[in-house]
């Protein structure tokens, strides 16, 4: 018994939580430093070492303490948080949960060629984890080799968001940055290789290799810079390297404690001798682990950490009472570790019982809890030899024994307990079942014996009742339950049977014994075909008998049934594990069911394996051949193609005319295609196509057919296979043939026509990098870069390099030098190798960038001829037009220009003529032909003159009003700063009819310039026609407050009045009403504002006000606004009751019978009438209404009133 269970336990603790050790003080605030993430593509090493610049500075003050990076980085692998991600609140929030600290300190940074410098450009947020927020600090740029320039910008504003005030300038960086980097290079390779190697982390491994190697060229170049030995000391844990973990430790100790680093230095050491403890720990050098927990408790006496390491040793060492006290103490000292507390009860109970009867007790309660009983079993009793008195031992071995059914055993280990402690309720029980189970009954014994005599003589209906009464005697006799539920089996009674089949189950105390009914069970209830039941009970019998073969075998079978092929799969490979329980007959169906269960699940290895087994055991089998030529696909399938193709000739004499023939055929001629072997696949699968046109493996073969002839270099011949796939991916695969055959145009239509018909196709990323290049072959440079921003970042690892390509070539078109540089950099970095074409692309770029020295030697070195290369005398020409062109005399320019594209113009040089052409037209005033000049300028995509182009084709199409062309080019500008520009573009748009665009614009150029007060008056007037009211509110108040003065002011709060009714809000209506009355008294709205005053007034039932300003109105107005008004006033006097006065202004309306008031006057005037009780006198008001001709709702009323009139 040499597994012990709580050292286990106590050790995997250990393990896991040395590397969250804290020994930080409390009294001031903690932040947690994360390495930078990394954007663009960028070297991810520089993120561990600007987070170790913040954090050396931090180290040296007394105000923060700074949390152990090897605790952050564990954590953040554990989270598998990439590199490349920019922390966000949440995120952060459960960071710091996980690391415990006041604040996190995270950032990225990306590196940019400034002049003829990389610098870096750093962003950097905190989060603070308490109260929940987030800051943003100012980004940064700096310069890469000055780690000064760093510190002195980033860390006072740290200390300053952690309100900490910091008067003394930052201590400077002692390192020389070069020197410093190969070690942060090992630690982006340490974590490469953490996250790559899994569990199987070695010293010898390559990138364990590079990480050593880098590390200690940092040590033997600056051997003073501490964090070289802390990172190489944790790499050698990692990899399980503890003699020269414990040397790297010491020598890191040796130096922190003369560095003189601070406060924080104390931390540091007392973390590094518990690091290094731990390390002797590992190799059981107890004395070497306690000298160092020793040291670190000289320096902080208080560490919970260096006691619960002590506990460790004591314990192991077989000092329970005093590994107790440690551990105790760690709790007292920190009672967030929990660990302590659980321990310290375990080692007092170990010292109570024994450690090792306590440990032997406590693995056999594990397996106990597992169910593994037998394993159980023998612990508890050795614990109970080591330790007899030891009640809990005892009385969980008797629990197993009666679990196992050893009753006998049971029995005496009961009394046992029952001696330790009398009082044992729980004891005295299980003794007294025991007893029982030992024995049934004679009466039930009996009734059972007659019952199954009825049984053997096939009287089943006579032979229940004395089952019944064998169960009655005795409930828990279970062969009187099994075999009263196969009588009902027999007789056909489903219910009844499963009912005293799970009572009869129930009894069974054999695994064994039980396992096997359980399948009968299952296998009864399949032969009903109840699946689902079945598996149900053969599931209990796997459970309880796991090498129960012939459970397992049924349940492959009905899963398989099922198609629930991986459930299968596992039942007939446990099934196949004990051959010994199989017959020959289901050894074969094991072997053949799980065969079939892998192939389904696509699992080749495993299949194979299985049909060898079976054709080499079981060559007579019934379904030997169909199993010969699955074993032939699964050969092809894992790469054995020779071996393949001689089972297909053994299968061809054995079966030559067998029903599987054509899928042996088939992967006869597809071995040839899978081991590369070009023109015998040709020959194998044009006979196998000619054989079976139809067959079901015609995709595959037209497939191979085409890409074999590819690698042939028949590409059109590879073109009429591809064609005949059936389905959309046939239209990539021809596509791919124009592509290779270099026919752009041809190629780019039908990938067009595959990516607008198969959007989510297999083929779509490598599509659209192929179009992207075709684009750029047909001189689409905007097409070609637009697709290429698109698909940036989104293809998979295996299309980067071409990728890479097409974006040097787009550069090399857009005249983007310094990119094509990089970028051929970076090909040969990541390939190895670099083409000529990329060579010469280089060398010309070189030029361009005033580096024709460099280019030279570059060709040089190829064995090329700079002179015949680099020579251009065309460059020469175009430089005296460009003079031309500046002096002013544009004609000249045109006509040296037209002679120069006559002579013909080299195709790199091409797309700056046509601009310089088509600028020279345009300021010639020949506007049609710079047009066409200045797009094909446009297309080529040189940056050096696009913005240039977009300016004059724009400003073209404004002139000659052509909107949407105006809009297209000055959308392309950047226009930002420029107002004329960005009013032009608002103007274009607003014709356009694109208003919510246009709108936009307008807005931001609203600020105190020449077009804030035009443009304001735009906003308003395209709010207030889109019925934007609340929007035109808020802009509408901006502008009056902006603009005191604007002679539209009137017409705008005119407007306000309106906006604010269409919202529903009266009583600002109100208000806005007023304001324009009492500025504009004699203005052109105040009659329309006052009327629109009366309305509001009337719906808040403020009859008594509204009827002076009514009154003023009658007096001012005429045609329908004065019928409108007398409307108005009657129905004021009808809600005021006074009817009379109401029927005099509605009788009023009745004098104008084409009038839009005349139906409902006529209506109201009846019904003041009825109020007046004048019905006679009311009706002929409502017959002259229903008599006009005329139809709406008031004449509806009025006929509905005369029936309610004229009823007797």
């Amino acid at each position: 018994m040499k597994f012990r269970f709580f050292s286990w336990l106590l050790g995997m603790c250990l393990v896991f939580s040395l590397g969250f050790f804290s020994v930080y003080a409390q009294e001031a605030p903690t932040i947690a430093i994360l390495p930078l993430s990394m954007r663009d593509e960028v070297d991810g090493y520089l993120g561990y070492y600007l987070r170790d610049l913040i954090k050396d500075a931090l180290d040296d003050m007394e105000q923060v303490e700074v949390i152990d990076n090897i605790m952050i980085d564990e954590i953040l692998r554990e989270s598998k948080i990439p590199r490349d991600v920019v922390l966000v609140q949440s995120m952060a929030q459960v960071l710091g949960k996980r690391i415990g600290g006041d604040y996190l300190l995270s950032g990225s940074y990306r590196i940019r060629q400034l002049g003829d410098k990389e610098r870096l450009v750093v962003s950097v947020r905190l989060f603070d984890l308490n109260q929940e927020v987030m800051i943003d600090l100012k980004s940064n740029v700096f310069d890469i080799n000055n780690p000064d320039e760093f510190r002195q910008l980033i860390v006072p504003e740290v200390l300053k968001s952690l309100n900490i005030d910091f008067a003394l300038s930052v201590e400077p960086f002692r390192y020389e940055t070069q020197l410093i980097f190969p070690l942060y290079r090992a630690v982006e390779k340490m974590d490469e290789a953490l996250r790559t190697y899994g569990s199987a982390q070695f010293p010898d491994k390559p990138l364990w290799k590079e990480a050593f190697a880098e590390a200690q060229e940092t040590i033997d170049a600056v051997p003073e810079y501490l964090e070289s030995y802390y990172y190489l000391a944790y790499m050698y844990q990692k990899t399980g390297w503890l003699a020269k973990e414990v040397e790297t430790w010491m020598e890191y100790v040796k130096l922190l404690e003369g560095s003189g680093k601070g406060k924080n230095s104390i931390q540091r050491a007392s973390r590094a001798y518990l690091r290094l403890a731990n390390s002797y720990l590992s190799q059981k050098k107890y004395d070497m682990a306690e000298q160092s927990i020793n040291q670190a408790l000289q320096i902080n006496p208080d560490i919970a950490e260096a006691y619960f390491l002590l506990g460790k040793i004591a314990y192991d060492q077989g000092k329970s009472a005093q590994a107790q006290e440690y551990w105790n103490k760690a709790y007292f000292l920190d009672p967030s570790l929990k660990e302590a507390q659980y321990f310290a009860g375990e080692a007092g109970k170990a010292a109570v019982y024994g450690k090792d009867a306590y440990e032997s007790y406590r693995t056999g309660y594990t397996y106990y809890a597992n169910g593994d009983l037998k394993t159980a079993e023998g612990y508890f009793r050795n614990a109970a030899q080591l330790n007899p008195d030891m009640k809990e031992a005892q009385y969980w071995l008797g629990r197993t024994l009666y679990d196992l059914g050893k009753l006998a055993d049971a029995e005496v280990t009961w009394r046992k307990v029952i001696e330790i402690d009398p009082f044992d309720s729980q004891a005295k029980r299980f003794l007294e079942r025991t007893i029982q189970e030992k024995q049934y009954g004679r009466n039930a014994l009996s009734q059972f014996r007659q019952g199954f005599d009825l049984y053997q003589e096939a009287k089943y209906a006579e032979a229940i009742p004395y089952f019944e009464r064998a169960v009655q005697e005795s409930p828990r006799f279970p062969d009187a339950h099994e075999y009263l539920a196969r009588s009902y089996y027999l007789l056909g009674q489903k219910d009844k049977y499963l009912k005293e089949r799970e009572k009869s189950l129930n009894l069974i105390e054999q695994p064994a014994d039980k396992a096997w009914q359980y399948y009968l069970v299952g296998y009864e209830l399949f032969s009903w075909n109840e699946k689902e039941k079945a598996i149900g009970y053969l599931q209990k019998a796997v459970a309880v008998d796991d090498r129960l073969s012939e459970a397992h075998l049924l349940l492959g079978e009905i899963y398989g049934s099922m198609n629930q092929w991986k459930q299968a799969a596992y039942h007939y490979a446990q099934a196949s594990s004990v051959p010994e329980n199989n017959t020959e007959e289901d050894q074969s169906s094991v072997l053949w069911g799980a065969s079939v269960s892998y192939v389904q699940l696509g699992e080749w290895d495993k299949a194979l394996e299985f049909l060898n087994e079976l054709v080499k055991k079981y060559p007579y089998a019934d379904f030997i051949e169909e199993a010969e030529s699955l074993r032939i696909e699964a050969m092809v399938k894992m790469g054995q193609y020779r071996d393949a193709r001689v089972s297909v000739q053994q299968f061809q004499l054995r079966f030559p005319s067998g029903r599987f023939r054509e899928r042996v055929q088939f992967y006869y001629a597809f071995s040839f295609y899978q081991e590369k072997q070009w023109k015998e696949a040709v020959q194998a699968l044009e006979s196998f196509h000619k054989s079976y046109p139809q067959s079901q493996y015609r995709k595959e073969t037209l497939e191979a057919l085409g890409y074999s002839y590819r690698n042939l270099g028949q590409e059109e011949k590879a073109r009429s296979y591809f064609s005949q796939v059936e389905g959309q991916e046939n239209a990539f695969l021809v596509a791919d043939t124009f592509y290779r055959e270099k026919k752009w145009q041809q190629a780019l239509s039908s990938f067009l026509e595959y990516l607008q018909t198969t959007p989510q196709g297999q083929y779509v990323q490598e599509a659209r990098l192929k179009l992207a290049s075709c684009y750029l072959e047909t001189n689409q440079v905007e097409l070609a870069e637009k697709l290429v921003n698109e698909i940036a970042g989104s293809l998979d690892a295996k299309f980067q390099l071409d990728f890479l390509r097409l974006t040097i070539k787009l550069a090399y078109k857009k005249g983007n030098w310094q990119k094509v540089v990089e970028g051929v950099g970076q090909l040969e970095k990541q390939s190895g190798t670099l083409d000529l074409e990329y060579l010469y692309l280089l060398a010309w770029s070189q030029v361009k960038l005033g580096k024709e020295s460099e280019a030279r030697e570059l060709l040089e070195k190829a064995d090329l001829n700079p002179d015949e290369i680099l020579s251009d005398p065309e460059i020469e020409k175009i430089s005296d037009i460009m003079d031309t062109l500046q002096s002013g005399d544009y004609p000249s320019a045109i006509l040296q220009l037209k002679e120069l594209i006559t002579e013909g113009v080299n195709s790199e040089n091409s797309a700056i003529v046509h601009f310089l052409y088509g600028k020279a037209l345009y300021f010639n005033g020949n506007y049609d032909e710079a047009i066409q000049y200045l797009k094909e300028a446009v297309a080529a995509g040189n940056k050096d003159y696009l913005e240039e182009a977009y300016f004059y084709l724009g400003d073209i199409a404004y002139k000659e009003e052509n909107w949407s062309e105006a809009a297209q080019w000055y959308q392309r500008l950047t226009t930002q700063d420029n107002l004329d520009l960005l009013w032009r573009l608002a103007t274009s748009l607003e014709k356009l009819g694109k208003k919510d665009q246009a709108l936009d614009i307008y807005k931001k150029l609203k600020g105190d310039n020449a077009y804030s007060e035009r443009a304001g008056i735009i906003v308003l007037e395209t709010l207030y026609d889109q019925k934007k009211y609340q929007d035109f509110l808020k802009e509408a108040t901006e502008y009056l407050e902006n603009h005191p003065d604007s002679v539209q002011n009137e017409e705008i709060l005119y407007m306000t009045a309106w906006s604010a009714y269409y919202l529903g809000n009266a009583p600002e209506a109100l208000e806005r009403i007023s304001l324009y009355q009492d500025k504009y008294p004699q203005g052109q709205y105040f009659d329309e504002l006052e009327s629109l005053a009366v309305d509001l007034m009337i719906v808040q039932k403020n009859y008594q006000d509204v009827l002076p300003k009514l009154f003023t109105l009658e007096n001012k107005l005429k045609g329908e606004k004065l019928e409108y008004t007398w409307y108005r006033i009657g129905s004021v006097y009808l809600k005021l009751e006074g009817y009379d006065r109401a029927a005099f202004y509605f009788e009023k309306l009745l004098g104008n019978v084409n009038g839009k008031y005349y139906t409902r006057g006529g209506y109201l005037m009846g019904v003041c009438l009825e109020y007046l009780e004048q019905p006679e006198t009311a009706l002929k008001f409502y017959h002259q209404i229903v008599e006009s001709g005329l139809k709406d709702e008031w004449v509806e009323n009025s006929q509905k009133r005369i029936s309610l009139l004229t009823e007797d």
